[in-house]
């Protein structure tokens, strides 16, 4: 019987592993997201063959942290299209997720979800501040 792959390239990365080609590999990565980032934080300790990187935009208050593998670019950056087997390529962890290279890059859309998300938060924060007002007001 043969088992049930979940996560494929979730696990540890071994191989090649520096933090030269992580950092390599985030420049190439930002230069893949959808909106501008900047390195704010990046560990030099590996975690299983992955370093951390904090990502930011401050234009939209968008922040992320990315697990990027160690390992040659050329092993890690799967784009679609690719005619490589996808299996073969570790994920990068991005915001605690497991991702594969092109999906797990930062896009217009979930920065939007998040700002969406954010505006209706104030939006409510101000009605209650409001309401606050109004009250003493009253008394």
């Amino acid at each position: 019987m043969s088992g049930v792959m979940i996560n494929p390239g979730s696990g540890p990365v071994s191989g090649e592993i520096s933090w030269d080609n992580a950092y390599e590999n985030i420049r190439a990565y930002i230069a893949d997201c959808e909106i501008p980032m900047r390195i704010v934080r990046s560990e030099h300790d590996d975690d299983d063959g992955r370093y951390l990187f904090v990502l930011r935009n401050d234009e939209y208050d968008y922040q992320t942290e990315v697990e990027m593998p160690g390992l040659p670019l050329d092993k890690v950056r799967y784009v679609k299209g690719d005619k490589r087997n996808i299996l073969d390529f570790p994920r990068l962890y991005v915001d605690g997720g497991s991702w594969i290279w092109y999906i797990g890059t930062v896009k217009k859309e979930v920065v939007k979800e998040t700002l969406e998300e954010r505006a209706e938060e104030m939006s409510e924060k101000l009605e209650r501040i409001s309401e606050q007002l109004k009250e003493l007001e009253g008394k």
